[in-house]
């Protein structure tokens, strides 16, 4: 996930980890970068649903499993918020 959300912010995954570890926050790192909130928050969604797939086709989750956390997310950008946050250290 790390590599495309790095992708599409137009950074390599060792410029993004650099960014995160100096303390600056996704949505720092996007507005720095040209990136609208909408723009980041649709590539960190694909970010995940592909993360998602894998795990379906893994047999880590249902595929219903995987639906249900998609939807989730996108109809709660808040939570997909706290969770980049969390997972990035934020």
């Amino acid at each position: 996930m790390v590599s495309e959300i790095a992708t599409g912010l137009h950074l390599s995954t060792d410029q993004l980890t650099t960014e995160l570890k100096s303390g600056k926050s996704l949505n720092d790192i996007a507005t720095a970068q040209h990136v609208s909130s909408t723009q980041l928050q649709t590539i960190e969604l694909n970010a995940i649903h592909n993360a998602l797939s894998k795990a379906v086709s893994a047999g880590d989750l249902t595929q219903a499993q995987s639906d249900s956390i998609s939807q989730l997310l996108q109809n709660h950008p808040q939570f997909l918020e706290r969770l980049s946050n969390r997972h990035f250290g934020h």
